[in-house]
Parts: structure tokens; sequence; C-alpha cells
């Protein structure tokens, strides 16, 4: 039994040396190990000198008005820029100096803004937001002309000398096509022609309205995750609806100008 420890001792002893040996030469004659260091490589567009800012981009972001703001539009024609304030005062931005407001009046409860397609007015819905007022301002005059209060959603018409609007009155809902030249006159016979009914009895509630082509009013549902939405097109010759978007949770579509549209959809219903 002792000789069997002492030979097992005697192995382990060995290959102990024999790794000390190995771990001896294998040191000494190894290569040094060099570090890279980076190579310098020209500076391009996509690189720069950390010790140097870039210059400011033609492009870079600037603030235009220092002023507290709900929603702004752009006039296409003049590049000018105009904004609403949180109490519903109308001003121009005037980049070498003070803001110009165009009206001091104050609306309050503001829900949104619909700009016209020329820029030239737009539409302000406030109140309660589940049964908003509507009234237009009109760059060309600094007025405020009110709509009827009957009127539960609208639209711009793309020439923005029409709004197509949903009215409900009398226990009854129909979707009706308002001439702002007759409606925003003095000529109080012409202000009763300007509103003309176009279906009676309409029974589509609760849609967003996009006036895109003369001849065609797009629905669409407001998005819900819960209940399924889809998007419907009228044309105005024929009066009559056909779905163009099927329906999907969650469904939000932002039309474009050249008829085209972006849509965002909640594949999996919560």
């Amino acid at each position: 039994m002792r000789k069997f420890l002492g030979f097992i001792i005697g192995i382990i002893g060995i290959l102990a040396l024999a790794w000390l040996i190995y771990f001896v030469i294998s040191k000494a004659t190894a290569p040094k190990t060099i570090n890279p260091q980076p190579t310098a490589q020209p500076i391009t567009a996509q690189t720069q000198s950390p010790t140097r800012e870039a210059p400011p981009a033609s492009g870079r972001l600037k603030t235009i008005s220092g002023s507290p703001i709900f929603d702004y539009w752009a006039a296409s024609s003049t590049q000018e820029i105009f904004y609403v304030t949180e109490t519903g005062k109308i001003a121009k931005v005037n980049p070498g100096g003070q803001d110009v407001f165009l009206l001091e009046q104050e609306i309050q409860n503001l829900n949104f803004i619909l700009p016209s397609p020329d820029s030239q007015k737009i539409m302000v819905a406030f109140g309660n937001p589940t049964q908003p007022q509507f009234s237009i301002f009109d760059l060309t005059n600094n007025n405020w002309s009110p709509l009827p209060m009957e009127i539960k959603s609208t639209a711009w018409s793309p020439e923005a000398k029409r709004l197509a609007a949903v009215i409900s009155q009398n226990n009854q809902t129909n979707l009706a096509i308002i001439d702002l030249a007759k409606y925003l006159s003095n000529d109080a016979k012409q202000k009763e022609k300007a509103i003309k009914t176009i279906i009676k009895n309409f029974a589509l509630k609760d849609l967003k309205m996009d006036w895109l082509r003369p001849d065609e009013i797009i629905f669409t549902d407001k998005p819900s995750s819960l209940v399924m939405g889809s998007a419907w097109r009228l044309n105005l010759s024929k009066l009559n609806f056909d779905e163009i978007v099927p329906p999907g949770n969650g469904l939000i579509i932002k039309w474009l100008k050249d008829d085209l549209g972006l849509k965002f959809q909640n594949k999996k219903a919560v």
C-alpha cells in the first residue's frame, strides 16, 4: 500500500515539474503584445475632430417665437407663420422682433384647430370636447365668424370655399355642405341659402372627415383598440359609399395630398 502511494505521489510530482518548466519556457519566448494605436483618418462629413465644434448646418432648428402656443400653421403663399395662444389669441411670428397679435379676443377651452387648404382661414373647435363649438378666423379681415352650434364635425373643401358638416338638429342628423361665401356674408337671405343638406338621417357618427378631392369625402372611424374601425369614401356626385380601408383595431390614417395616406393599425386587439 505504501509503495502504491509513493508511486502516485511521484507521478504527480513529475507532472507538476513538467508543467512548471513549460510555463517558464513559453513565458520567456512569447512575443511582446503591442497595443495598437488608432491610425489617423481624414475628417469627412461623417467624422469630426473632437477639439473643434461643427459649424451650424443651414437646416438647424431654431426658436422662432418665445411665446407659449396652443397650435400653429404656415401660410403657403407667403411662408408666414401664425399661431394660436393657449387663451385663443391669434398672432403672427415676427422673426426680427415682437410677435404681432392680430386679435386680442380670447377663446377658452380650445380643442383643436383646422387650417384651410389655402392657409387664409382657420377653424377652431372649443368648449366641451364631446360637443365642441366651431368658429372661423379669417386672416384677410382678422375677424371671427361663429358656425352653427348644431355642427358636430366638419372639414374644409380642397379649394377652401366650402365646408362639409355633420349637423344634428330636431333629433335628426344630416350631412350638409356649407357655402362659406354665402354664410359669411351680411345678407340674411344668402346666409339662409348657404347650408345645403345632401344626406338626411346620416347614420355614420363619431367620425373624422377629410375632403381630399372636389367630389370625394373620406370618413374614418376614430381609433380604438377595443372596437374595429375602417374608412369609407363618399362620392358627392352619386352620393354612394364604398369601403376603402378594411376594419382594424386602433386604425389611424393621415391622408396626403396625392390621394395616398399613412396608415397605423394595432394588429392585436387588447
